[in-house]
């Protein structure tokens, strides 16, 4: 039988009164002994009220000007008490079964620094699970980090539950960053420690309000690809393979939103920062449409879509 795990969970909370009840009855529903670390990060509304009215000794409620959520995070780990420290925004809920598909990973990977599930992308109007199309599920293991992430998110931040040690090892959450922090953060970690993944889905990443930056056409590249730039200079490391990859992946999708934007001359320019030649077909296809007017490029998407949802 699978031990069951002390777990921290770390919420930061800025302005969502509305939806941090059912956020933390989602942890304290879990059949775990956890700890709820709260950072309320200057929020103005009656979030912080609400959350103390539960009167639960389970849960920390610690206060901060606003900072940010990188500083909130970094608060709540630092206060946090156990070793296993899952994240999870104000707005979204672990599914019954998160913290036992991260007990199995635990026991399995106890060398690893962090613990991750598959998730649940819920909109107003729908929900689907994450996939990713470079892991056949079921799949439980330690895959290679740099792999998989420059093609598309396997795991977020809501079903991710790190080793207190490691994050600290790497250094926390830059809260210097604006958007991107996180991706940062799993990076400087993979460089040093392995990250198990759970295939299954344990996590709902609700997306029912604004339009998050990494689902738009204008979010910062940097922090996703700074600490990868860093780590191929280093003559030590053997296999760069997957860096090289990683950071291409991630040039080519940020080349490919400029192309979309219309904004051809900076799609070169990104592409020109590429490490290596991997996936040259693409490189030349994007470095081609970005001389094209936006209109056919988007002309030539809506046909392709609709193309694909026919053979579908």
């Amino acid at each position: 039988m699978t031990r069951r795990q002390s777990y921290s969970v770390v919420i930061p909370l800025f302005n969502k009164e509305g939806t941090i009840d059912r956020t933390i009855d989602s942890i304290l529903s879990q059949d775990h002994d956890v700890e709820v670390v709260i950072v309320n990060d200057g929020s103005t509304d009656g979030g912080p009220k609400s959350v103390e009215a539960r009167r639960d000794p389970r849960i920390k409620l610690l206060h901060q000007t606003n900072q940010g959520i990188s500083s909130a995070r970094n608060n709540g780990i630092e206060n946090a008490k156990h070793e296993l420290i899952g994240l999870l925004d104000a707005d979204d809920e672990y599914l019954p079964n998160f913290l036992d598909l991260i007990d199995e990973l635990v026991e399995r990977y106890p060398s690893a620094g962090a613990y991750t599930t598959a998730f649940r992308y819920v909109f107003t109007d729908k929900a689907y699970d994450s996939t990713h199309p470079k892991i056949k599920r079921p799949f439980i293991g330690t895959p290679d980090y740099f792999y998989l992430a420059g093609v598309e998110k396997y795991f977020c931040a809501s079903s991710i539950v790190l080793r207190k040690s490691a994050i600290t090892d790497v250094g926390g959450f830059f809260p210097s960053w604006g958007y991107g922090e996180d991706i940062d953060a799993w990076g400087r970690l993979a460089l040093k420690y392995p990250i198990a993944h759970h295939t299954d889905v344990g996590a709902n990443y609700i997306r029912c309000g604004d339009i998050h930056p990494s689902m738009s056409h204008r979010f910062v590249l940097e922090p996703c690809i700074d600490f990868a730039l860093e780590a191929l200079k280093d003559e030590s490391r053997a296999d760069k393979r997957s860096l090289r990859s990683y950071v291409n992946n991630y040039l080519c999708e940020y080349a490919r939103l400029c192309v979309i934007d219309g904004r051809g001359k900076e799609a070169r320019a990104t592409l020109a920062r590429r490490p290596g030649n991997e996936e040259y077909g693409r490189i030349l296809a994007l470095y081609m449409l970005s001389y094209c007017p936006p209109a056919v490029v988007n002309s030539a998407r809506h046909m392709r879509r609709r193309f694909v949802e026919g053979r579908n």
